[in-house]
């Protein structure tokens, strides 16, 4: 027997026991007990697919989902038309790790809600050092001017004081939704205010907003300093699929890489050019300011 003919069974068998497998994964009854051999196949498939970020029932992630079997499906024909089998585990990577790599970094839209936390906070410190209004009515007269980044947290905000929730869990629920660092801050300093009831919350949240401005000038810079790593990974990333399609299409510098050995010495030239790529984006995404206030919530949002 050929090898193209057992390349080809192979790869169909493949398939086919994954589509199988799945199949029979999800085809099992939410109240049936599963069989240990079964228990480990779902958690195998589970962290699998948490591995890869396609766990879930988003919309966006069953999208994604969906792309990966169609590369899967397509690379299985590819192989069997061409004899390059490694095409049934490189597509639905590519379509897995290509918009990794070419992403922006969600920096830039933290770095403008932060600018909008400071305009804000500027804003509710100029109505609460006029003394006309209480920290309640500066909060809804702050809704109008701020900026579309803090709006609709506001609104809810606002919307539980109208409910008359409490202003404390009020603003512990505010922070919560905003997820940052600097709103932990502005929270902890209203709810300080809320309990005092001193007036001095308005000289306190401008010193602060001075704060913030410094932050968004740091943020700036270091941001400005990521940015070459994911310029340098996305030109290495264009660069290699060049090089990669040139190669496939002169026919002769491929050649070597069309036996079973070459086959699988091109998977891990490919894993290690992928891996080395993927470092370079992780340096450029920076880790997240600790929050300073604990998620109490759970799921009372």
């Amino acid at each position: 027997m050929s090898p193209t003919i057992i390349g080809m069974a192979v790869a169909a068998a493949l398939a086919g026991g994954g589509l199988l497998l799945v199949t029979g994964i999800r085809q099992q009854p939410a109240d049936a007990a599963p069989a240990p051999g079964r228990a480990a196949a779902q958690a195998l498939v589970a962290r699998l697919l948490a591995a890869t970020g396609l766990s879930g029932s988003d919309p966006a992630i069953r999208r994604r989902r969906q792309f990966v079997v169609g590369a899967a499906i397509v690379g299985l024909v590819l192989a069997l038309m061409t004899g390059w089998y490694i095409l049934v585990l490189v597509l639905p990577a590519a379509v897995l790790g290509l918009p990794v790599l070419i992403q922006r970094a969600p920096a830039a839209n933290d770095l403008q809600r932060l600018t909008d936390l400071d305009a804000w906070v500027r804003s509710l410190a100029g109505i609460l050092v006029g003394g006309g209004s209480g920290l309640e009515q500066a909060l809804r007269a702050s809704l109008g001017s701020a900026p579309s980044t803090i709006r609709p947290h506001l609104g809810r905000l606002i919307a539980r004081l109208d409910a008359q929730q409490p202003i404390k869990p009020a603003l512990e629920l505010w922070a919560h939704d905003m997820n940052d660092h600097t709103a932990d801050i502005v929270a902890m300093a209203l709810i300080l205010e809320s309990e005092r009831r001193e007036g001095g919350v308005g000289e306190a949240l401008a010193e602060l907003a001075d704060s913030v401005s410094n932050q968004v000038k740091a943020r700036r810079q270091i941001e400005a300093d990521r940015t070459g790593y994911r310029v340098s990974a996305r030109i290495v990333t264009a660069i290699t699929l060049v090089v990669i399609g040139l190669m496939i299409f002169s026919g002769t510098g491929i050649e070597p890489y069309k036996t079973p050995v070459g086959q699988f010495i091109a998977l891990v030239l490919l894993t290690a050019i992928t891996g080395c790529l993927l470092w370079i984006q992780k340096l450029s995404a920076g880790k997240p300011i600790p929050r300073l206030m604990p998620d109490r919530m759970g799921g009372s949002r």
